[in-house]
């Protein structure tokens, strides 16, 4: 089993916000920012 590398996903918590903000979803954010799918968004935003 690998080890996935989400490093510094925290980090990138307002930009994400104002992408949302401007009408792209999660999946689209994902891709922005090369994650595998749109839950690395999803649980990101939970945290918050």
């Amino acid at each position: 089993m690998s080890k996935q590398n989400y490093t510094h996903v925290q980090e990138r918590l307002p930009e994400t916000k104002a992408m949302l903000a401007e009408g792209k979803n999660q999946w689209e954010a994902a891709k922005y920012y090369g994650f595998r799918d749109k839950w690395v968004v999803k649980r990101l935003l939970e945290r918050e």
